[in-house]
């Protein structure tokens, strides 16, 4: 295990090495190119004395390389993303451009030629504008890049370089998520599945659905809230003693005669319920394509179900003496509210820049269970926890069930000794961000 998790550290290490190597090599470039056309542009205009408002536009794509790559728009996204901390320029704001090229009825990745690019400029109030080409190189792309002045309507300056294929395609994934790797709302699902304490040997596994919106205000944090559908499903067990669910069937043991080797089979014992889901994430994201959630969540289930089916079912009819075999015996328990907290571990892929998929695990914290009020065969009905238990009624009930616990659970066990503290779910957990 020790080994397993020292590859994993090693393999997360290489990947953020390698990210952060393309990016610098990228950035460099991109850094000399526009530090030349800005000198160019400063020995044409000796006398400035303010920033000149500039637009970068993406680059006419000439090969089918960058065409299915989309390369022409990453470049201009590097681009401005360098132009803010530029001593000559600063940039016109992407939608301000986008409205005045709206009214020429033109696009923005339709403006590849200087006098578009000029006319453009004049009624966006733009003083230059950045422009160019990509296409292939053997492994490299060739990037040419303008710098155009729109008073003059001149080509200020032309300079061009290369980038690696591969480094321009990791970057262009990378930017592609960085705006949700920050923030953004999601609708997310996750299904697991956890094992709880039970009062027998078995350990029972409750199913858990989850789906909610969250919402992430900043990089490192994210909040959920939604609904979530919990479902249980006890196991069943064969040759089971009869006293152990009719205990009451000794105390009438000279009147009745049964095969002292009777047992009773366990069915099942399903409980299904919905209840809100809130909770909250820690989030580290090393890279863009991978990040991990730390967290803490909580349900509250109201009054949920518990209804159980034994077979063959008995009743001591008191008229003649006699044991009947009613085929079924049914008996559901209504419990008290249950709290469920987890406190949760998400390792999750970024498999497009819309949606991620990965692993979901957690650990319960959550009260015993409690009853409050039990039905037999849709017909005793019996308040448990109640400390007055002598009314004609319950005599007779409990004559006729022959002693059967209100709290029965399984084997004959105590269904109080349910208890979801320290229970492991596993399970996915998918999301989609909007």
């Amino acid at each position: 295990m020790k080994r397993i998790f020292q590859m994993i550290l090693s393999g997360l290490i290489v990947i953020m090495v390698s990210v952060s190597v393309y990016s610098k090599v990228i950035d460099i470039e991109i850094q000399k190119a526009i530090i030349k056309v800005t000198e160019d542009y400063t020995k044409l205009f000796p006398d400035l004395t303010v920033k000149k408002g500039l637009a970068v536009l993406a680059f006419k794509e000439e090969s089918e390389n960058a065409k299915n790559g989309g390369i022409g728009n990453t470049i201009r996204e590097i681009i401005s993303a360098q132009i803010p901390q530029n001593r000559v320029f600063f940039l016109i704001d992407r939608e301000a451009l986008e409205a005045s090229v709206n009214e020429m009825k033109l696009t923005l990745s339709g403006i590849i030629d200087e006098e578009n690019a000029v006319k453009v400029g004049e009624m966006a109030g733009v003083q230059a504008f950045i422009l160019g080409s990509v296409s292939d190189l053997k492994e490299d792309f060739l990037i040419n890049l303008k710098l155009i002045d729109v008073q003059s309507g001149k080509v200020v300056s032309i300079t061009n370089f290369q980038i690696p294929q591969k480094d321009l395609y990791d970057k262009k994934r990378e930017l592609a998520f960085s705006y949700i790797s920050k923030y953004g709302m999601g609708l997310n699902y996750q299904l697991s599945s956890a094992v709880i304490r039970a009062p027998n040997d078995r350990r029972p596994v409750i199913l858990l659905n989850d789906v909610f919106i969250n919402y992430r205000p900043a990089l490192w944090l994210n909040f959920r809230m939604g609904i979530s559908y919990m479902s249980f499903n006890g196991s069943p067990l064969q040759n089971i003693a009869l006293t152990s669910i009719y205990p009451g069937i000794t105390k009438y043991s000279n009147n009745i005669v049964y095969p002292r080797n009777m047992t009773v089979k366990y069915e099942t014992g399903i409980m299904d319920i919905f209840g809100p889901y809130i909770g909250a994430d820690y989030n580290w994201t090393p890279v863009e394509f991978f990040t991990l959630g730390i967290g803490v969540s909580y349900n509250i289930f109201l009054s949920p179900l518990i209804r159980q089916t034994y077979s063959p079912g008995y009743i001591y009819d008191t008229s003649d003496g006699r044991l009947k075999n009613t085929g079924v015996l049914y008996i559901e328990q209504e419990l008290k509210s249950i709290g469920l907290g987890r406190i949760e571990l998400k390792p999750q892929f970024f498999i497009s820049p819309r949606v991620t998929l990965g692993l979901y695990l957690c650990a319960t914290i959550g009260g015993n269970v409690r009853v409050e009020k039990t039905t037999i065969n849709s017909e005793y009905i019996d308040f448990p926890n109640r400390e007055v238990r002598t009314n004609g009624y319950q005599v007779v009930m409990d004559n006729k069930y022959l002693g059967i616990d209100t709290k029965l659970y399984s084997d004959g066990r105590d269904i109080e000794g349910l208890n979801f503290i320290g229970g492991m779910a596993w399970g996915m957990s998918c999301n989609f961000y909007y």
